[in-house]
């Protein structure tokens, strides 16, 4: 059969003979060749939306993310700004999951995906939607990636799945008319119809002396969800039966010392929706373990509406210490691998008979009932059956990076935690953004050369931090140095930018600037700023470093970053291993700066302002600038 046909007047290729030879290529496993075929077919038909599309997807499905791209911007159709919409930008993600180059991608790499910004356009459920789209297919592969964090960290990891009233048998009358309700389709009507007390809602709480309708109004609803530099949390809330502080669920008893923490991860059923704070699962499960006199902090990190690659999204940004337990909520598992049978998992059956009485509110959410049971099964999980057991430990687990899948399991991940980072900044900071960028303009240098940055905070600068900006200053044609603008140190703001600009005066190749809100702020890297206090963290500064790659170093043509080493400070040695591990990708080298040392000591800030407390000036003129010491003398003395 002759299949590529030419036209008798033009001369030009028949598109209907070329439709049909891509669609035998693809048939016969030849994406490649298809991929040719329909670009073909496009010169052929330019304004064919349908070849675009499928030339598109089988580019991204054969891992050719780049010439997607260029075919896209080459080819779209003019005039027509809704080609790529919502609904073909979520299926060529899916496309480009499909391929084991997915799982290549480095962090920088994410931008080079043009349907990603038609993704977060106006979609309040882009998070549920690409969560939904990895964990569909690769649910095992996440849990496996959740478990070897925990695992690298010292810490113990299970999995939990809860039934919902749809795998639910031989349900109740109250079950099946909660089913009858199709509550699903309208969250606001479930809202109101539980806050009314329906028959089971008064049979699960009515005994309770604080019943009420303002008991029911607090317990279904509760706090909204915030972005927490690139991680999605509960916003702090107080009222009577709801609380959240330091964006977590209260957990009650509340327990101070312990050896230990065990920390609960999921949705709306960790953290509790329909029950006060004491009725949690978590609250039930820290009632037990302290009643059993297990030296066990229990933490409710449940997240509203949080899928699971959000969940597994904070989970990495969480410090894990060595003894911990974190349990994973999620759906049920229905496939199984060789791998995932190491995985310690816990399903709980709420079919009946059993003896329980009414355990759902809705056709999701498990009453108070519901959540004393399932930590009643969880303790005995974890505690009573551990010692009949031979996992493996961390020891014995795959080293990374593991197989196609998993690899592009755990780059689903990365996504979203870049994806959050897209949308908050593009959304929420757009125009706080737009002002910083021109102000950064501004102050652009025009000369030809190499240039490179060091943020500082100087508080106050000390010849260790001049140190570090002569040094870097020798290494480039321009340097930028950003002071960091946050309110939040000993001294001022304009105190601490002045004397650097008064330090750095010898240095005729330096520039001193603003780093406004986007440079080691309460906004991108908030931990910093509690380093002195707090240590046992995972402070992730991912939102700090696609801030500077894809919006200031641009702009400043900026090739080198400079580093101050911190051995004693976890939250600083976090922040330069984060910029050692994407800076790179973007072009960008990072140079880390051993600290010196005066008289035996090394030089820090910390030290100089312990010894102003103490009206220490002999010593303090030993570890600054003169510009710092005469400040300190005439302000201080």
């Amino acid at each position: 059969m002759q299949i590529l046909q030419t036209d008798a007047a033009g001369g030009r290729a028949d598109p209907d003979a070329l439709r049909l030879k891509a669609e035998l290529e693809m048939a016969s496993g030849c994406p490649d060749s298809a991929a040719r075929t329909f670009q073909d077919l496009l010169d052929a038909a330019p304004g064919d939306e349908d070849a675009l599309d499928t030339l598109i997807s089988t580019l991204l499905q054969s891992g050719q993310f780049e010439t997607a791209r260029q075919q896209f911007e080459q080819r779209q159709p003019e005039g027509s700004d809704d080609f790529l919409n919502q609904d073909r930008a979520l299926a060529y993600l899916s496309a480009a999951a499909s391929s084991a180059a997915f799982g290549d991608l480095d962090s920088a790499d994410f931008a080079g995906l043009f349907f990603l910004n038609a993704l977060l356009s106006k979609n309040k459920s882009f998070l549920s939607q690409v969560s939904g789209l990895f964990s569909q297919h690769l649910t095992n592969e996440l849990i496996l990636a959740a478990e070897q964090y925990v695992a690298s960290k010292g810490g113990t990891f299970c999995y939990v799945s809860l039934d919902t009233l749809f795998t639910v048998e031989n349900r109740s009358q109250a079950e099946e008319s909660i089913l009858d309700q199709r509550l699903w389709e309208k969250p606001e009507n479930r809202m109101t119809w539980l806050r009314s007390g329906p028959p089971h809602v008064q049979q699960m709480y009515g005994g309770f002396d604080s019943y009420s309708p303002e008991y029911l109004h607090q317990i279904f609803s509760g706090p909204g969800n915030a972005v927490l530099a690139t991680r999605v949390v509960m916003n702090d809330f107080a009222s009577t039966h709801v609380n959240i502080s330091g964006n977590l669920r209260r957990t009650l008893p509340d327990i101070r010392e312990f050896d230990n923490r065990i920390l609960l991860l999921g949705a709306s059923d960790v953290y509790g929706f329909g029950c006060e704070d004491r009725h949690t699962i978590a609250s039930f499960l820290q009632a037990s373990v302290a009643a059993a006199g297990r030296k066990y902090r229990v933490e409710n990190h449940g997240v509203r509406g949080n899928p699971m690659l959000v969940c597994l999204c904070n989970l990495f940004q969480t410090a894990i210490e060595p003894g911990d337990i974190v349990v994973l909520f999620g759906e049920p598992v229905a496939g199984k691998t060789s791998e995932f049978e190491r995985v310690r998992r816990l399903h709980c059956d709420f079919s009946r008979p059993h003896g329980r009485g009414e355990i759902f509110i809705d056709q999701s959410h498990l009453g108070w009932t519901g959540s004393e049971w399932v930590a009643e099964q969880l303790e005995t999980f974890l505690f009573e059956d551990s010692e009949d057991r031979t996992d493996s430990h961390a020891t014995d687990l795959p080293h990374l990076p593991g197989t196609a899948a998993e690899k592009i399991a755990r780059n689903g991940i990365e996504l979203i935690k870049y994806l959050i980072f897209k949308h908050f900044s593009e959304q929420s900071e757009k125009q706080g953004l737009l002002e910083y960028t021109r102000y950064i303009a501004e102050h652009t240098q025009k000369a030809a050369g190499t240039a490179g940055s060091v943020a500082v905070n100087c508080n106050p600068i000390t010849l260790g931090h001049l140190h570090l900006l002569e040094y870097a200053a020798s290494k480039v044609d321009f340097l930028y140095v950003f002071v960091i603008e946050e309110d939040q140190s000993f001294f001022s703001f304009e105190d601490r930018i002045q004397l650097v600009s008064q330090a750095v005066e010898h240095l005729p190749n330096t520039k001193v600037l603003k780093g406004g809100k986007y440079i080691c702020t309460e906004f991108t890297y908030p931990e910093y700023f509690t380093k002195d206090d707090v240590q046992n963290v995972a402070a992730d500064a991912s939102l700090e470093a696609w801030f500077f790659c894809e919006y200031i170093a641009k702009a400043l043509n900026i090739s080198t970053i400079f580093l101050g080493d911190e051995p004693n400070c976890k939250i600083t040695q976090q922040y330069n291993e984060k910029m050692t591990e994407i800076l790179p990708a973007f072009g960008i080298q990072v140079d880390i700066i051993p600290r010196i040392s005066a008289g035996g000591r090394v030089i820090s800030a910390s030290t100089v302002r312990k010894l102003l407390a103490d009206r220490e000036f002999g010593q303090i003129k030993e570890l600054v600038p003169d510009c710092t010491y005469r400040f300190l003398v005439e302000n201080y003395s």
